[in-house]
């Protein structure tokens, strides 16, 4: 049964030279027959999804009930949310709560989510908030990073439990770290942009914990580079008015137009007064500039006047005293005759 499986496995890998999942296939058929739960999951999933086959849902839920029986806590996972999302089967929240309570039961931590979250929103049989909370609080400690996004947002704002900032604070660091991705292929996913965002606010709030810009920055530029729109609006104002960063303008705006693109009517209103502030800025320059060039015109106008008017005196004086000199010259010319 293993040695199939194994095999199937190799097959399936599409960086490897003998990649076939047709031959794949054949193998997991193989060892699923012979009761091994991993093949019949692999197998489920496969076929649930169209993964590298023709997608076959029946087929494929047939397999996962298959594991499911075997006590496969990732089939459970697999079916429950299946049956919650409702797209490829009929409804039925039912049947995933007791999908995620048999995987829970077994210490799943997508499946204490999971069901924290019914419990959270009332989906549950037997909806209760006390129930959510150990559930959070398992799946926190089992390394979900939703559920230490959630656990610690509802301990950060007081939300139906005591606040405790302090603790909030750790479970929000946990969930913003980066970390392997699940499916196995090696690669580092980035951490919950939530979170991130989250963790901005908070160091920047003297809520509970020491202010600290640096580090608000630092998380609200993670949050941004991940397309939050709140944490692209937040760092944005920021950067436009210069508030606990160094001015920049230019990317200030690009972060608010890039919220503002998501619906985030708090980047329009932003951007809306930014450039009213400079229109009136630029008019108030230009109004400014226009008494500037009125008073000078005065000063010239004055200035003209003045010499205009040293000139006509000058030109009176050059007048009287050439006709003094005149008559002075007709005396001495009697005088002489």
């Amino acid at each position: 049964m293993y040695t199939l499986y194994r095999r199937a496995k190799l097959l399936l890998d599409e960086d490897s030279p003998e990649y076939d999942p047709q031959e794949a296939v054949r193998l997991l058929i193989q060892s699923a027959q012979q009761n091994y739960e991993w093949a019949q999951y692999r197998l489920g999933k496969m076929f649930l999804f169209g993964d590298s086959i023709e997608q076959d849902v029946e087929y494929g839920l047939k397999w996962l009930r298959e594991a499911e029986a075997q006590n496969n806590q990732y089939a459970q996972v697999l079916l429950g949310r299946t049956y919650l999302k409702g797209e490829l089967v009929t409804q039925d929240i039912g049947m995933a709560e007791a999908m995620f309570s048999f995987a829970s039961d077994q210490g799943n931590a997508d499946a204490q989510y999971a069901l924290a979250k019914l419990h959270l929103g009332g989906f549950a049989e037997k909806s209760d908030l006390f129930r959510a909370v150990d559930l959070l609080e398992a799946s926190s400690k089992g390394g979900n990073e939703w559920a230490q996004y959630t656990f610690g947002k509802m301990l950060m704002k007081g939300e139906a439990i005591p606040k405790d900032t302090l603790r909030a604070e750790q479970l929000l660091l946990d969930a913003a770290q980066p970390r392997p991705s699940r499916d196995g292929s090696g690669e580092i996913n980035p951490g919950n942009q939530y979170a991130q965002y989250l963790l901005g606010r908070l160091y920047l709030s003297e809520d509970g914990v020491p202010k600290d810009a640096i580090t608000a920055v630092y998380y609200l530029n993670e949050s941004a580079e991940q397309g939050n729109q709140w944490a692209m609006y937040q760092l944005g104002k920021m950067l436009l008015y210069g508030k606990e960063v160094e001015q920049d303008v230019l990317r200030g705006l690009d972060l608010l137009e890039a919220a503002s693109r998501q619906g985030n009517t708090f980047a329009d209103k932003v951007i809306d007064n930014y450039y009213k502030y400079q229109n009136n800025k630029r008019i108030n320059s230009a109004l400014a500039s226009l008494r500037l060039l009125g008073h000078l015109a005065r000063i010239m106008k004055n200035r003209l006047y003045d010499e205009n008017r040293r000139d006509g005196e000058s030109s009176l004086i050059d007048k009287k005293l050439r006709r003094q000199i005149e008559e002075k010259r007709q005396a001495m010319g009697q005088r002489m005759g």
